[in-house]
């Protein structure tokens, strides 16, 4: 009987470590960005408007949870063979789509096929206090007038900021060019955000500016969630909003008080 219980608690015990490595694992992968992804990176370094050739590449894995969207995989090796590197390439720097190409990049470089760059005017409101960066996503909300109303609707929702003020970086080197691009941001507030949208969306901006105004809400980088139909805001709306709160704020606060009849306590709201 001894034996057994001995034998039950090594089992326990085995099953516990077994439970924590696993956990352990889960947990090591998070913090570490996840399990690798094969991408592309230079296997030497890659002077500008050099032709890549395969010699040139080699393949490194990255934590899931630290490759850039733009990233070039194995799988596309052949794509970019031949194809001028519009930046001066590190040996071991990840190779990007935006990477590859003729020209200086830009907000080109990072348009997603189907995609559009458009300026939208802010100022230090709607521009969320000059705190807005590249690859940040943005909300796009409206103000006009219709019907002798004033509304407030989200016309975009989810939409990628591409670049801040108007200065584009021409560093030959694309960490230059980044930090280029940072150090604009730093030296002030900007008076137009850059979104990539596509040609339908940009139809709706360009009314949308012309007979309202616009302001940008920032988005958490993980909320990808896109809420439908949700209702325009009026000052009327606002107002019976209020009156509503106010009214259930009120309910919760009606103290309780005793009335004494023939010697008995009754409670009264």
């Amino acid at each position: 009987m001894e034996k057994k219980r001995i034998w039950f608690a090594v089992i326990i015990a085995a099953a516990a470590v077994l439970l924590l490595f696993v956990y352990m694992q889960q947990k090591e992968k998070q913090v570490f960005g996840g399990s690798g992804v094969e991408v592309l990176v230079a296997a030497s370094d890659i002077p500008r408007e050099t032709p890549i050739q395969a010699g040139n590449l080699a393949i490194r894995k990255v934590p899931s949870g630290f490759v850039h969207p733009h990233a070039i995989y194995p799988d596309s090796r052949d794509v970019i063979l031949g194809q001028p590197a519009r930046y001066t390439l590190l040996k071991g720097q990840p190779i990007l789509w935006s990477d590859i190409g003729k020209g200086e990049g830009g907000f080109s470089a990072a348009l997603n096929p189907g995609e559009r760059a458009m300026a939208i005017a802010v100022d230090e409101i709607t521009g969320i206090a000059g705190s807005l960066k590249p690859n940040d996503r943005v909300d796009v909300l409206g103000t006009f007038e219709s019907g002798g109303r004033t509304i407030t609707k989200v016309i975009l929702q989810n939409v990628t900021v591409i670049g801040v003020g108007t200065k584009v970086s021409s560093s030959e080197n694309k960490d230059e060019a980044e930090m280029n691009m940072i150090g604009s941001m730093l030296q002030g507030a900007y008076s137009s955000v850059t979104v990539a949208v596509t040609p339908e969306e940009a139809e709706m901006l360009v009314l949308a500016q012309e007979r309202g105004k616009l302001a940008l809400v920032l988005r958490n980088p993980a909320d990808l969630d896109v809420k439908e139909n949700l209702p325009e805001v009026s000052l009327g709306s606002i107002l019976e909003t209020e009156r509503r709160l106010n009214a259930q704020r009120k309910e919760r606060q009606v103290e309780r008080t005793e009335i004494i009849k023939g010697g008995v306590a009754e409670q009264n709201q």
